[in-house]
């Protein structure tokens, strides 16, 4: 049996063929099982990331609609503070036009203490209240439509309701002077000498006439709004407009009252009164009182824009 041993070395390398088979098959199957581990492991780590990166995202949108929140809010309180400073800036001028009105009224109370005081006026004509030791009202006896003493029922001067009626008369065109006003006076508020007015009895007229405006466009410098409204801004009568538009060379143009107009014109009156000749104050309020009243005086029943110019110049704004 001469084929036997090759029978058993040919089975012998089979069985080892299949053995190294096995192992390699082994071997395939534990790379398998390790890529699954390895993909496993990789899926949960990528599902650990995804979700660490979208709650990330989340924290990001939270606080990005924070700061909007935040953003929004401080716009808010930066228009609050805004508006404040504007408030403020509109009370500026008040508060200073106050603490100017103490500052001259002190001097004066301490001179009235012993009685009474001549009253006079810076214009070149000396006083026009009553001589002797009769008391003369604030700012031209009429002048202030408000005196609370005579609504009060307080003493008044005995020419009060003769200048009234006069006046109201040439207001209401029975008086001599109703047909032809008069221009003001150059170095003061009023002639005296027409329809026995007086410069009193002219300025309440002229306060009658404003009183009746709705409203008169303004048109002057910058810097001569800003005294003008300084001067004015301490009357209680007196309403800041809401709107001062700029046009060019640094003047403006705004509106006023009828109301306002006319506490604005008692402010120049007793500014006239009160200061010192050939001083700013008493030159700037005497022209601005002559510009207002030279307007007033020559007022139609026609309608149309009411136009004051405070300005030599400013004219041409107008055209603006």
């Amino acid at each position: 049996m001469r084929w036997k041993p090759e029978v058993l070395q040919e089975l012998s390398g089979i069985r080892e063929a299949l053995r190294t088979a096995l192992e390699a098959a082994q071997r395939c199957h534990e790379s398998q099982q390790g890529l699954a581990v390895s993909h496993t492991e990789a899926t949960g780590q990528w599902k650990e990331a995804l979700e660490q990166t979208q709650g990330e995202l989340k924290g990001l949108r939270g606080e990005t609609r924070q700061g909007l929140r935040l953003q929004t809010e401080a716009n808010a309180d930066l228009r609050a503070i805004r508006e404040g400073v504007a408030e403020l800036s509109a009370v500026v001028p008040l508060l200073r036009a106050l603490a100017e009105r103490d500052r001259a009224t002190q001097p004066e109370a301490a001179s009235g203490a012993g009685g009474t005081k001549a009253v006079h006026r810076a214009d070149g004509r000396g006083a026009f209240a009553h001589g002797g030791n009769e008391q003369h009202p604030a700012a031209g006896g009429i002048s202030r439509g408000d005196d609370m003493a005579d609504l009060d029922g307080g003493e008044r001067p005995p020419h009060h309701d003769d200048l009234k009626a006069a006046i109201w008369a040439v207001y209401r065109g029975d008086g001599p002077q109703a047909a032809a006003p008069a221009a003001p006076h150059p170095c003061g508020p009023g002639r005296s000498g027409q329809a026995g007015l007086g410069p009193e009895g002219e300025h309440g007229l002229l306060l009658l006439r404003a009183a009746g405006l709705a409203s008169a466009e303004l048109l002057a410098h910058r810097d001569t709004w800003e005294w003008f409204a300084d001067l004015a801004v301490g009357h209680q009568h007196f309403r800041h407009p809401f709107q001062v538009e700029e046009t060019k060379d640094g003047r403006v143009r705004t509106s006023l009252s009828g109301r306002s107009l006319v506490a604005a014109l008692i402010g120049l009156w007793e500014r006239i009164e009160k200061a010192p000749v050939n001083t700013v104050d008493w030159a700037m309020a005497t022209a601005y009182y002559q510009r207002v009243a030279g307007r007033l005086v020559n007022l139609t029943s026609q309608g149309g824009v009411i136009r004051i110019i405070l300005d030599d110049g400013a004219d041409d704004a107008a055209e603006d």
